[in-house]
């Protein structure tokens, strides 16, 4: 499971320079790695894989959520025009 979290994690990081759906992708993709890498986080084994898991799926949901947040002010933006 530890792996498996970080590879979901290095594709919700990977999804974010598609254009378009890319960072819709990045969010539902980093989510899952988040929750896969506390499942993993609990094993004794896996525990360092979870955590790395989790960082990499959180940082890529805050740079999709970020990156969402600032298209929609710039819809907001181009709305007042």
């Amino acid at each position: 499971m530890g792996p498996v979290s970080v590879l979901l994690g290095a594709l919700a990081a990977a999804a974010l320079v598609v254009p378009e759906v890319g960072k819709y992708v990045a969010l539902g993709v980093g989510l899952l790695a988040v929750a896969v890498g506390l499942v993993a986080f609990r094993r004794p084994r896996a525990r360092l894989w979870g955590a790395a898991g989790v960082t990499v799926g959180l940082c890529a949901c805050i740079l999709a959520a970020t990156q969402i947040g600032l298209t929609l002010v710039v819809l907001e933006r181009l709305r007042r025009i």
